[in-house]
């Protein structure tokens, strides 16, 4: 049985705000994010795999924070309040594609991957200016999930999961293995999203989804973490491309 998820109304301040469980999960996982992001670009000198990494967290941290705000404020902002967490989102997903792109020892396919990943980015966020502005009220929100979820189901399935395979199978360093783990995770997560599963009245979709995305998102920077520890000179082998 999959149970209605229940819109938990409270009030602040004399304001009238919703969902502080959906507010709760976003802000914890995005200050974990915002951690995370800080630990990284302390080791961020090295190669731009780090400081992409590090980008891709502070980035989504903040995506998430502003996808809580969006949910609790939902009565006084409406849909233009969401445009930030969407917006955000989409530009950390690109952040993540060129970490793993910034690996490649190949000239010709970084370039190639690095313009196709560029090109994706901006078509998007146009995309949901455009359904932000032009589709009908009712559908506005579910049409620019969907393509946030699309672009993040494709975007870190085919770089932290292909080029992850493709490196742990190169003998890169077995930590991209690690990185694969984190996709595996963050999968489901759509997967409930867009399913409408809920475990409970007061735990929905967005919360379990929330949860699962820690998950993966800890698996990526302890991978990324161990790499700088163990494992940077492989990375440095990139920047003398041919």
């Amino acid at each position: 049985m999959n149970p209605e998820p229940l819109v938990i109304e409270f009030s602040l301040f004399g304001l009238d705000l919703l969902e502080p469980n959906v507010l709760l999960t976003d802000v914890l996982l995005g200050l974990f994010c915002l951690v995370f992001s800080v630990r990284i670009f302390r080791r961020a000198a090295i190669h731009p795999f780090f400081r992409s990494w590090a980008w891709f967290m502070s980035l989504f941290g903040l995506a998430a924070i502003f996808g809580g705000l969006g949910h609790a404020f939902a009565n006084y902002w409406g849909v233009p309040g969401k445009i930030p967490a969407w917006i955000l989102s989409t530009v950390s997903v690109y952040y993540i594609e060129y970490a793993m792109i910034s690996a490649l020892q190949n000239k010709k396919w970084y370039k190639l991957l690095s313009t196709i990943s560029l090109i994706k980015m901006i078509v998007i966020l146009l995309l949901i200016i455009l359904i932000a502005i032009l589709a009908p009220r009712d559908n506005k929100i579910d049409l620019c999930i969907l393509v946030v979820i699309i672009n993040s189901l494709a975007g870190v399935s085919l770089s932290a999961g292909a080029l992850g395979w493709s490196y742990y199978r190169m003998g890169f360093s077995r930590h991209f293995k690690r990185i694969m783990g984190g996709v595996l995770i963050i999968i489901p997560s759509s997967a409930v999203f867009l399913l409408d599963f809920n475990l409970f009245q007061w735990f929905d979709k967005n919360d379990l989804s929330h949860l699962l995305l820690l998950l993966g998102i800890t698996a990526f920077y302890q991978a990324v973490l161990r790499l700088h520890k163990e494992d940077p000179t492989v990375l440095q082998l990139a920047l003398d491309r041919k």
